[in-house]
């Protein structure tokens, strides 16, 4: 429930400062406002109004997790290429 009534208070707060009041801040500083705004509603709608009934899972089915054998040439690879995007981009100006 707290999520639920925290999307329609992002959302609304996201509209009220970009568009109708015209707050003078960088979008990003909003968005973190936002954020907080929205874990203050979720924690507070949660405690006010707690579930009624307890979750419960039936036929639970356990997947055995293996590690991918790609994973290190993978993260070695998109290293690389975020570090050369940032030196390409960065001596284009």
């Amino acid at each position: 429930m707290g999520a639920k009534v925290a999307l329609f208070v992002g959302l609304t707060f996201y509209i009220l400062t970009t568009f109708i009041f015209k707050v003078d801040i960088h979008f990003v500083h909003i968005w973190g406002i936002e954020f907080v705004l929205n874990l203050i509603v979720m924690f507070a709608v949660s405690y006010f109004y707690p579930p009624t009934q307890e979750m419960q899972q039936d036929n639970i089915v356990f997947v055995e997790m293996k590690t991918w054998k790609y994973t290190k040439p993978m993260a070695i690879m998109l290293c690389v290429v975020t570090v050369a995007i940032y030196v390409l981009l960065g001596n284009a100006s």
